[in-house]
């Protein structure tokens, strides 16, 4: 199949280096920035100098970008193409409508959960999820409905655990420091999580929640105006909210 992805950041870094062996692969350098044409060019996949080049090429393309930036990538990209269009940011179910009605049964809304260098699951949903089988091949992909909009709500009710679990282990250990405790809370937790590796997935939370904060913003952002959207009532929100509040304030 020919590939196009729209960014090549890390999600299509990753997804171009396990794919580039047995389909074709695809993007444009158009207004990108010197750092990423030199990722391109190390990825040693095929790039069109313009963006329109791209879209007249490829059967399907990926958008994986940023939040903010989805729904006008894919309001661009809907009038110079007509294929499959499978878009992996990290949107809520109201961005993925308004996405869905530019690409008419060939939008696929997906979610990559969990680590995105291992690529451990990959939920999709749509009309023409079936074509995307071929994915199975990198990366587990499960089919949840053909109803675009259902990957996404599973990823935003996940991203909205984790980050707030993120949120909780910098706050509590940045107090546990100020009292030069830290080191035995790691060890107390450690025993009665039952868990002896939490001390280092909790510091790579931790660690991952500072340096991606700002997008993490944007995702919480996404994640607040989705549960606006489906009239969730104020004590439903208190946890996102505060989790919110401390990212801000990182």
């Amino acid at each position: 199949m020919k590939i196009g992805f729209i960014g090549f950041g890390q999600v299509n870094q990753t997804l171009s280096e396990k794919l580039k062996n047995t389909h074709q692969l695809y993007t444009s350098i158009e207004n990108r920035s010197n750092t990423t044409i030199n990722n391109i060019k190390k990825a040693k996949i095929n790039y069109f100098k313009t963006d329109i080049e791209l879209a007249k090429n490829v059967e399907l393309l990926i958008s994986a970008n940023t939040p903010k930036s989805a729904l006008p990538t894919a309001k661009k990209y809907s009038k110079i193409y007509n294929g499959l269009y499978l878009d992996l940011n990290n949107i809520n179910p109201i961005t993925t409508e308004k996405i869905n009605k530019l690409f008419p049964e060939k939008f696929i809304d997906g979610a990559i959960i969990g680590n995105i260098k291992k690529l451990q699951l990959l939920l999709i949903s749509g009309q023409e999820t079936e074509k995307l089988k071929f994915l199975n091949n990198i990366i587990e992909t499960k089919i949840i409905s053909k109803k675009p909009g259902d990957a996404s709500k599973l990823k935003i009710l996940r991203s909205t655990y984790t980050k707030g679990v993120s949120a909780l282990l910098k706050e509590t250990f940045d107090i546990a420091k100020t009292q030069n405790i830290d080191k035995q809370l790691w060890e107390i937790l450690e025993k009665t999580e039952n868990n002896t590796n939490f001390k280092e997935n909790s510091i790579s939370r931790i660690k991952n929640t500072e340096k991606n904060n700002k997008r993490k913003i944007e995702e919480i952002e996404e994640i607040l105006e989705f549960l606006e959207y489906i009239n969730t009532s104020d004590y439903n929100k208190i946890m996102i909210k505060s989790t919110y509040s401390k990212l801000k304030n990182l």
